[in-house]
């Protein structure tokens, strides 16, 4: 099973789930590019670009076929993996996503956001945005700013 995490997180929002699936599958977290310690490449990092990159990771650990568990935008690479190798998908969990393409609101939202960071490197307002949607949970809600950061 590999698991992809959503936008602006990392692998480590999966890590809660170890001890109960630790012995039954083999648990691959990681990091999508430009998230957590991946490498940041300069460009735009479509979905269609993210599912190539966990097809490289596949063919890498050698294996042929994997159930994908997406999480929102990790969501989204799944599902682009799943239209252009389906051959490859042993199965497909989606968690807080969907199938649909965004509003245009919605894109616009995003759009506006990346040239925000991007022309001012500023995180935090990313992290006041999303955090009420994330989790009810303080504890929780001090990570994920950290993480998000």
């Amino acid at each position: 099973m590999i698991f992809l995490h959503g936008y602006p997180l990392d692998h480590t929002i999966w890590k809660p789930l170890i001890p109960y699936l630790t012995g039954e599958v083999r648990l691959i977290l990681p990091d999508l590019r430009g998230h957590g310690n991946s490498v940041v490449p300069a460009g735009i990092y479509s979905m269609e670009l993210m599912a190539e990159d966990i097809l490289s990771l596949m063919n890498k650990l050698g294996l042929k076929k994997a159930i994908l568990v997406g999480h929102s935008m990790g969501g989204y690479a799944s599902l682009a993996f799943a239209r252009d190798h389906a051959d490859r998908l042993a199965g497909l969990v989606l968690v807080a996503s969907q199938c649909f393409l965004d509003s245009p609101d919605k894109m616009q939202g995003r759009m506006e956001d990346a040239i925000r960071v991007e022309t001012s490197r500023d995180t935090a307002f990313i992290a006041d945005k999303m955090l009420p949607n994330l989790s009810a949970d303080p504890h929780i809600l001090n990570q994920l700013r950290g993480l998000i950061a």
